[in-house]
């Protein structure tokens, strides 16, 4: 809750919370010079022990899972899927607002501790966030929509797995649907989102790509797959809201990764109703590096077997130009380079969005991501495998039909929504020619229902 939060910069040095390392704005800042504000709140990470407690840079507590298994949907604790779930038809709460005029269920509202993850217009007021498994999911309306696509789609799987095992309970329909949707996460991740993020010459190295065929045998138990360190809410309670934000994810470019970033997140972050100023999240990217002791740009590159830099102009042709001076204003050595800072700078590789530190660091994070998860969803060991018959028709899984499916009334959609549609490579198509999940599959047969 924000109004619980640590506060450093109205206090005097003495007076500070030990966890506080304000960052202190300078007197030339091309932004805030402008406003009365030297200081710029900062908290340090809570401190999480580390095996055998060695000395070293700090590390910070994690509360979320490392895996790709819903969570953001589902919840991280017992106790917050339990909150999200209907207990019926194994399917998720929902707000039925416009269903007597054919549009499809939004996000529950967050009644319980209103407050806690967005800042509503008043004390007492009747607006609502909406209550997810992520506390993040109302910070950016680009979120919302998200989760409100996998909760859409959720419930409609498990209608389907009620309707063809109408012996199985909510427990079960429950547990089997938010298992399908786990797969489908972790097969849309690496089928689709990283092959552009990474591009097609790192999915080939670090070995990220997808089984055709069969079972995929690369777990090893000796992977740690966890991750190290290296709110105002808008409605979407109104007709139509939600398609109009679906079609603006699929139809407007993004923005190339560079060393640019929006002032609306370098000086209006978290910018409360009625202030001039909010925070500034390339400041508080680059001192959470510090603290967390992530090495400079110049290991980075050392670990992921590019040449190490031994001056500023050997940064020539990695990096922009203007990028290049400012850093030799900045630093008094090319070590210093924070890795951050450079890492968005760099020139992408062919086909990817980042350039090779970054997508050496993501791709190998991946790597570990399934290498190391016992559930992945294309293992066949345990008895938590999909059939071979199961394990085909999550391999057909496409974003573009999940969000056909989840909308109200889209009705074409380029084959891979996360590219811009282009008449030869990525044509639009309508929606009913994509191909349809078959869940007959997960049909139990009729002597597993005597017995």
């Amino acid at each position: 809750n924000n109004d619980h939060t640590v506060k450093c910069c109205k206090y005097p040095l003495q007076q500070r919370h030990q966890s506080c390392y304000p960052i202190q704005v300078p007197n030339d800042d091309p932004y805030y010079k402008f406003y009365p504000r030297k200081c710029m709140d900062f908290v340090r990470s809570t401190a999480g022990a580390k095996p055998n407690c060695p000395l070293g840079p700090r590390h910070q507590i994690n509360v979320v899972s490392a895996f790709l298994d819903a969570d953001i949907i589902y919840g991280r604790t017992l106790a917050t899927s339990k909150r999200l779930r209907k207990f019926v038809g194994g399917k998720l709460r929902s707000t039925q607002t416009y269903r007597t005029i054919g549009l499809k269920d939004l996000l529950p509202y967050k009644t319980q501790n209103a407050d806690n993850g967005c800042e509503r217009t008043g004390h007492g007021s009747q607006s609502y966030c909406y209550d997810t498994g992520d506390d993040r999911s109302n910070v950016q309306i680009q979120l919302t929509v998200m989760h409100t696509v996998w909760l859409r789609h959720h419930n409609q799987i498990a209608e389907v797995l009620a309707e063809i095992n109408p012996h199985w309970n909510d427990e079960r329909i429950y547990q089997e649907t938010r298992k399908i949707i786990s797969a489908m996460i972790q097969h849309i991740t690496y089928n689709e989102f990283l092959p552009i993020v990474v591009g097609r010459q790192a999915i080939n190295k670090y070995g990220l790509n997808l089984a055709k065929y069969g079972y995929y045998h690369g777990y090893d138990s000796k992977i740690n797959p966890g991750i190290p360190t290296l709110r105002q809410p808008f409605s979407l309670n109104h007709p139509g809201v939600l398609d109009s934000f679906l079609f603006g994810l699929i139809n407007q470019p993004a923005y190339k990764v560079d060393s640019t970033m929006a002032n609306e997140i370098t000086n209006h972050l978290f910018q409360k109703p009625g202030e001039q100023f909010g925070l500034d999240l390339a400041a508080i990217n680059i001192l959470r590096g510090r603290e967390m002791g992530v090495p400079g740009y110049n290991f980075m590159r050392e670990y992921c077997g590019l040449p190490k830099l031994n001056h500023f102009n050997d940064l020539y042709g990695l990096v922009e130009n203007t990028t290049i001076r400012r850093y030799m204003q900045l630093y008094e050595d090319v070590d210093d380079i924070d890795f951050w800072s450079i890492g968005v700078a760099e020139q992408p590789l062919p086909g990817a969005m980042v350039g090779p530190t970054f997508a050496c660091i993501i791709s190998e994070q991946f790597s570990q991501l399934r290498n190391g998860d016992r559930f992945w969803y294309e293992n066949g060991n345990g008895l938590h495998k999909f059939s071979p018959e199961q394990l085909k028709e999550i391999r057909n899984v496409k974003l573009a039909r999940i969000l056909c499916e989840a909308s109200d009334e889209m009705e074409t959609i380029q084959i891979y929504p996360l590219l811009a549609a282009h008449p030869n490579s990525n044509p639009r198509v309508n929606c009913d020619d994509l191909p349809e999940m078959d869940l007959s599959s997960w049909r139990d047969s009729y002597l597993s229902y005597k017995k």
